[in-house]
């Protein structure tokens, strides 16, 4: 089948009933995820994925608070009065369960393989799966030394797991006080681990992806793609696909990292399109709202973090290395992707100026805070810039931060 059928194919169901227990919204983001993937080609037929049934009291737990009933069911089930976690095995990984076999042999328990989910692949290793009695849907990411894309051997770690969990719980904390307006954060409320093998799976909510069908949700990278990038332009009556996306991909994007860095004092190690998406109405027109996801993957300014009163997330963040007095923000929307034939060097320097002049236009706004300096991109990779920290105005922002929290919810 021809790339633009697929496209119209997928679209058009977003008003159908789907045969494999995919909402609609979710249908069309695994087949943006595998099939406009300039990382390289996915399936996205569904696979049955291998799980092992863990008494829960042989693996650290940690969920958040108010995590959903039918989340947590759909991994932990009661047999013989007793708790076991699913314990789901990457499809395509040869190496990472034999630890996990082991351990269970460790404790005289015969790893005996259950196929209860089925899964989707994505781009990376992370799995979409349904549970095929209460109809949840999620994103589970484990070790695996075989995925997608530019994402090779890539080990859950424990500590990294619980790490998640922290950031998630921390981004629902800030929410509550005042919503995003320009970002919608998927949670990764539910974790488990074994640390004698240093492996962990965490379980990350699809947000709105899952239930709101007035939407649909595109990855940064696919709406780079090739063909893709095109389409949608086109539909939205643009000849200039690179012109398009730079007016809703790169503005966006600079607008969310704005919100998300003056609120928080958090952003991405890696800012690759994997870890964006792109809202769209379900006629293609683009919200202005992004998608951030993957909460692991991120750098912690400790002033700021200070400020809001989380010196127990400094505490327990294990990845010390990422906690930084300085503050960087960087975007690499072409970064490990083939890069279309509408895009050019010339171009993609002017997406960098594009994102560092929203982004300090917004941040300012927000913070007071100048913008210290811009990098532009080496070849097709992460342009960004560095927020001054040695200064005045960050130090007077902080104590607004410091400020009561029903005070601070009344700045920016």
């Amino acid at each position: 089948m021809k790339f633009r059928s697929l496209f119209i194919f997928t679209i058009g169901l977003l008003s159908a009933i789907n045969l494999l227990a995919q909402t609609p919204p979710v249908k069309t983001l695994v087949d943006m995820e595998t099939k406009s993937n300039g990382a390289g080609v996915r399936s996205n037929e569904s696979v049955q994925m291998v799980n092992y049934e863990i008494p829960l009291e042989l693996i650290s737990e940690g969920k958040d608070f108010n995590l959903s009933p039918q989340l947590y069911n759909s991994m932990v089930v009661v047999k013989n009065g007793k708790k076991l976690v699913r314990w789901v095995i990457n499809p395509e990984d040869t190496k990472w369960f034999k630890e996990v076999e082991n351990f269970l042999r460790s404790h005289n328990i015969e790893p005996v393989r259950h196929n209860y989910f089925k899964g989707y692949q994505t781009a990376s290793r992370s799995y979409i799966v349904i549970d095929p009695n209460n109809g949840a849907q999620f994103s589970i990411k484990t070790s695996t030394n075989q995925t997608g894309g530019a994402w090779k051997d890539k080990k859950q770690d424990y500590k990294d797991g619980f790490d998640i969990l922290l950031i998630s719980d921390l981004m629902k904390k800030i929410q509550a006080q005042k919503p995003f307006e320009h970002t919608v954060i998927m949670q990764e409320p539910l974790v488990f681990g074994v640390e004698t093998i240093d492996q962990s799976i965490v379980i990350r909510e699809l947000a709105d992806i899952a239930v709101n069908e007035e939407f649909i949700y595109i990855p940064g990278f696919s709406v780079l793609h090739e063909e893709t990038g095109k389409q949608i332009a086109k539909a939205n009556g643009s000849s200039d696909p690179a012109a398009f996306w730079n007016e809703h991909y790169v503005k966006p994007m600079a607008r969310s990292a704005a919100e998300v860095v003056a609120r928080t004092g958090i952003w991405y190690d890696s800012p690759h399109g994997q870890n964006f998406l792109v809202e769209l109405t379900k006629d293609l027109k683009p919200t202005g709202r992004m998608v951030l996801r993957d909460l692991g993957d991120i750098y912690i300014n400790e002033p700021m973090m200070k400020a809001l009163g989380e010196n127990e997330v400094l505490k327990k963040f294990s990845t010390k290395e990422n906690i930084s007095t300085d503050l960087s923000v960087s975007f690499g929307p072409l970064h490990g992707n083939k890069v279309p034939s509408w895009v050019n060097d010339h171009v993609y320097k002017s997406w960098a100026k594009t994102f560092f002049k929203t982004f300090r236009a917004d941040y300012f706004q927000r913070t007071g805070i100048m913008v210290k300096e811009y990098n532009a991109s080496h070849g097709f990779s992460y342009f960004g810039l560095s927020v001054d920290t040695h200064s005045k105005s960050f130090d007077d922002y902080n104590k607004i931060l410091s400020a009561p929290k029903m005070c601070r919810s009344l700045f920016r």
